[in-house]
């Protein structure tokens, strides 16, 4: 048969969980979890920028959303924006923390923007960037958060994980686990 009779599903996979508290919050993986705390205790801190380093695919994104919530969680207005290329124009409502996703894609006059004490809008900015544009975005107070890939054993419990977590411990066949995790 195709590839969903194999799977022999007993219940529906699950999407609505919330992946960033409860139970669910183990699953996060262990990178993503240290940057988080990291961070935290920077916007805590009340620190005026703080660059995350990450190559592609590492959760930079993923990092954003959970920096939003917490934010939320305590009392924090927070502006995301979601390309660095869009950071003009959106850069000057107030609020306690903004997260640039992509900041590698900022214009050089936006980044001076950012980098300057001068006329900031918000107490604490976030530039989440590729490890190449880090040097772009340093300046005397800046703090920089890498974030690690994740190594294959955690990756393979990662993804195990999530699928036991929906119901479905056996989603993933040995060697598509493999594709998966290259």
């Amino acid at each position: 048969g195709n590839i969903l009779e194999q799977l022999e599903l007993v219940e529906p996979i699950v999407t609505e969980a919330n992946p960033f508290g409860g139970a669910e919050a183990r699953w996060v993986a262990s990178p993503v979890q240290t940057a988080l705390a990291e961070l935290v205790r920077q916007i805590d801190g009340r620190r005026r920028l703080i660059v995350v380093a990450g190559k592609a695919g590492t959760g930079k994104t993923l990092l954003t959303d959970m920096v939003v919530r917490v934010c939320a969680d305590k009392g924090l207005s927070t502006r995301r924006i979601d390309r660095g290329d869009l950071a003009d124009v959106a850069y000057h409502a107030p609020s306690d923390v903004v997260l640039v996703d992509e900041a590698d894609s900022m214009t050089e006059p936006t980044a001076q923007t950012f980098l300057s004490p001068d006329g900031k809008t918000a107490t604490t900015c976030v530039l989440l960037c590729l490890p190449t544009a880090v040097t772009r975005f340093c300046c005397p107070d800046t703090y920089v958060v890498d974030l690690h890939d994740l190594s294959r054993s955690d990756a393979r419990t990662y993804l195990l994980g999530r699928a036991k977590s929906i119901g479905h411990p056996r989603l993933f066949a040995p060697d598509a686990l493999d594709l998966v995790i290259y």
